[in-house]
């Protein structure tokens, strides 16, 4: 069976409570727990590292589901990455990521889990033609442009 791990990024505010983005996350886990394993983390609730990092080596499958904020993830979504994404785990440096002598180029060729796929299911408070209206908010850009750092 496949194994799906589902994480909530959405960072509470009482502004921004997150009822939609916990709504589209239940959902997720409703249909897709009929036909998948799943896992699943609530950044907000708290999180363990180690736990998190065997969630991703088992899963086939990572889905993101989170609020845009300031063109990027919430800031307890950032500081989420930045203690699960942890070097020996998810990335190396030249070389020795990849069994090789030959020294590797910045960037993807250096991921410890190249192969794994994920989904980003995001919110934002802009609607889709707001996006990509070269005379608009965004200056012609599109969506895909404000994720760049997030992928």
């Amino acid at each position: 069976m496949k194994h799906i791990h589902l994480v909530n990024g959405h960072e509470y505010y009482e502004f921004a409570q997150g009822k939609y983005n916990q709504t589209l996350f239940d959902v997720h886990e409703r249909v897709l727990g009929k036909h998948f394993k799943l896992t699943k983390t609530i950044i907000n609730d708290g999180y363990d590292i180690a736990q998190e990092q065997e969630n991703f080596k088992n899963a086939d499958l990572v889905i993101f589901q989170f609020p845009i904020y300031w063109f990027s993830a919430p800031a307890l979504f950032k500081k989420y990455m930045d203690e699960v994404y942890a070097y020996g785990v998810f990335f190396g440096m030249g070389s020795e990521s990849n069994n090789s002598d030959k020294p590797q180029k910045y960037g993807f060729s250096n991921g410890l889990m190249n192969g794994k796929r994920y989904m980003l299911s995001i919110t934002t408070n802009a609607p889709e033609e707001a996006y990509g209206d070269p005379d608009g908010f965004f200056e012609g850009k599109d969506l895909e442009e404000f994720l760049f750092n997030i992928h």
